[in-house]
């Protein structure tokens, strides 16, 4: 379970009895059904927390487990971190490219990439329409199989069509 000893005091109390005052206050007036789902996943939320707290169960479970408390940490201080703290400017690195860094611009660098492949895509369609489309090269091989294939199947409908009988078609019957 969380530790609530490197947390200020006052922050701690307010977390404790304020959150769940104005939590009430508000879902009081909710319908039923919220309620019953927030309920739940309260109780969800505390087993769950209580199962991955346990080093046996996270043993059982497969997942490492959790470190020893520090000795050194009292109640109430500011931060179980001691000694000095250093700032190091950043290194200069190659700038990212513009369009891509951001959420906006992560997004534009989506469109453009999704314009480019629907532009292709239209481009493709109308060359097929228009029958424009760059045509394959068959090879001599490729060539000689197909008419192979073409003969082989000529004589295969020849011959299905002796069989048949004369006097034109035969109704199909009604299913």
């Amino acid at each position: 379970m969380g530790t609530t000893a490197m947390m200020n005091p006052q922050m701690r109390n307010l977390f404790q009895y304020g959150l769940p005052a104005v939590s009430t206050f508000f879902m009081l007036f909710w319908p039923g059904c919220m309620q019953l789902t927030f309920f739940t996943t309260a109780i969800l939320s505390l087993l769950q927390s209580m199962i991955f707290g346990n080093n046996a169960a996270r043993k059982f479970i497969g997942v490492q487990p959790l470190p020893p408390p520090q000795a050194s940490l009292t109640p109430g201080s500011a931060s179980p971190y001691t000694g000095t703290m250093t700032y190091r400017s950043p290194t200069p690195t190659s700038p990212a490219p513009l369009e891509k860094t951001g959420l906006i611009g992560g997004a534009i660098a989506d469109l453009k990439g999704a314009a480019k492949q629907v532009a292709a895509s239209a481009k493709k369609t109308v060359d097929q329409v228009q029958g424009t489309e760059k045509k394959t090269r068959i090879s001599a091989g490729m060539l000689r199989d197909a008419k192979v294939y073409e003969e082989r199947r000529k004589g295969e409908l020849e011959s299905e069509l002796l069989k048949r009988p004369r006097g034109g078609r035969t109704k199909r019957r009604a299913r």
